[in-house]
């Protein structure tokens, strides 16, 4: 850990995917404000980022379960591509787009709020000519990967450029910052975090910004980069973040507590974010590690609980609820455990994505986008525009099957009204 300023994935089969995973794995990042805590106490200021609170738990669905390109789509806006998520604030939608755009949206209209764009020219002098460099760097899965974080005053965006900036929730723009990023096959998809007034973002390794000003606080060169985000923790007041590598870092100063908690996880450039629920967190794919974390002095105690090897590597990153941990593998295959011991409660393959597809056009589909919960309900998206719906239950009943002409591979957000899907250059709400 250095104070101040700041193996490859598998190979996978063909070059599409190649040169898509990272963009995707974009959409498998980790923040934290909704139904089923990872944190305990209300310790963490409620903010919205990636998978909303960090856990794809919803806590209401009062949102069709059907839908359409002609049927129950409340609005459908241009706002440009991105693999990034979009983020709810109030009754603002934050959104990014390549190569450095944002988008501010009124979440029950659609209209156009505010735009800007994040530019090298605009970054400290000390730093502007390397951040030129970078916005000319070559990247599959383009700059706009990361999803933002907003605690809904100010909104926090990091681009895979090393750009990295803070905007007022009414468009003005506060602050800039650069951080030099490593070259990664796949690009750069790990998502900003805030804890209270600390932005944790993750471009070469865990650096810690000033979230009213932007200057470095501390920096983890420990932390290495992954694809994927970490997942906060409050351990006995005590707020850590989990690497997807298994590093555990305070984020007070940024001092590792734990080391490689977990072993045969996937790979050292991970995609798949962890989850957490209380003091449990899981991690991996290839392995999935189930763990009981306590504080012990400067120390953090890992005690593993379960461990499972399923048949499948994932994109998407998984889900807990209800005592269930689920789990769908870049094939479809799915997998319903029990969250305490591991035991397997189903496993299948869904008709989504390539396993088992009637239609022809979906044969290279690819399920990307991470699991969502809402009320229940278990929401699987690939990204040909798919969303399927099922009973968030160890049986996994089929509710509904839908599909939009443009696919993405962003997670769905689900709000109080309407579920916000990205298609192509578009938004899209879905609605009563």
């Amino acid at each position: 850990m250095r104070l101040g300023h700041g193996e490859r994935f598998r190979e996978m089969n063909g070059p599409l995917l190649r040169s898509a995973r990272t963009a995707i794995l974009a959409c498998m990042v980790a923040v934290v404000a909704l139904a089923e805590p990872p944190v305990g106490p209300s310790a963490l200021p409620a903010t919205t980022g990636w998978r909303g609170d960090g856990t794809g738990i919803y806590p209401v669905f009062d949102v069709p379960t059907e839908w359409g390109d002609a049927k129950n789509l409340k609005w459908r806006v241009r706002v440009g591509h991105a693999y990034s998520t979009p983020v709810v604030a109030g009754d603002s939608v934050l959104v990014t787009a390549e190569p450095s755009n944002i988008v501010c949206l009124g979440l029950a209209d659609g209209v156009v709020r505010w735009k800007a764009s994040v530019k090298a020219a605009d970054a400290p002098a000390e730093f502007k000519d390397k951040a030129l460099a970078s916005e000319e760097a070559a990247s599959s899965c383009g700059y706009a990967a990361p999803t933002p974080v907003c605690d809904g005053h100010d909104a926090f965006f990091l681009f895979g450029s090393g750009l990295v900036a803070c905007f007022s929730i009414d468009g003005h723009r506060k602050w800039e910052q650069y951080l030099e990023p490593i070259g990664q096959t796949y690009g750069h998809s790990s998502s900003p975090l805030l804890i209270g007034r600390t932005l944790l973002v993750n471009v070469s390794h865990l650096t810690a910004l000033d979230a009213d000003t932007g200057h470095v606080l501390w920096e983890c060169a420990e932390a290495e980069h992954t694809y994927g985000t970490p997942v906060i923790m409050n351990l006995g007041g005590t707020v850590v973040v989990v690497t997807p590598v298994g590093k555990i870092v305070r984020v007070s100063d940024g001092r590792v507590l734990a080391r490689d908690v977990a072993s045969d996880l996937g790979g050292s450039e991970f995609g798949i974010s962890p989850v957490a629920s209380g003091d449990m967190v899981y991690l991996g794919d290839r392995t999935i590690t189930a763990l009981k974390l306590s504080l012990d002095g400067d120390a953090v105690r890992a005690q593993t609980v379960w461990a499972a090897h399923p048949d499948a590597s994932a994109f998407a990153s998984p889900v807990v609820w209800d005592g269930m941990f689920f789990f769908v593998g870049k094939g479809a295959e799915c997998l319903v455990l029990d969250a305490k011991t591991g035991a397997k409660l189903l496993e299948q393959e869904l008709k989504i994505g390539p396993a088992g597809v009637e239609d022809s056009d979906l044969n290279s589909a690819n399920l990307y986008p991470s699991l969502v919960i809402a009320a229940g309900k278990l929401l699987v998206t690939n990204d040909k525009g798919q969303t399927f719906i099922y009973e968030a239950s160890k049986e996994l009943k089929e509710i509904a099957r839908n599909r939009l002409k443009d696919g993405s591979g962003a997670t769905p957000v689900v709000t109080a009204t309407s579920i916000l899907l990205r298609g192509g250059n578009y938004l899209c709400a879905i609605g009563k």
